[in-house]
């Protein structure tokens, strides 16, 4: 995805546009580091398993929507397949 370094902002009421940009940040990597300390005895990791199914759940639901057509649908957080 390109520029995923800025934020746009294009309010509604107004023409007024404003661009934010910020240093890059390699997340991915900032996040399995944060994994690995946590397995490894390290501090809890930041994100709880149910908070980590609920993500899951969303995605679920997204790509069930996606394939709707674009569909309201609900996924109930879990282990699903």
């Amino acid at each position: 995805m390109p520029d995923q370094q800025s934020l746009e902002v294009h309010r509604m009421d107004s023409a007024k546009e404003s661009k934010q940009t910020f240093e890059a940040v390699d997340t991915l990597a900032d996040e399995l580091n944060a994994f690995a300390c946590a397995v490894h005895e390290g501090p809890q990791f930041a994100v709880s398993l149910p908070e980590a199914l609920a993500g899951v759940a969303a995605m679920q639901a997204i790509s069930k929507s996606a394939a709707l057509g674009g569909e309201v649908t609900q996924v109930e957080p879990g282990l699903t397949h």
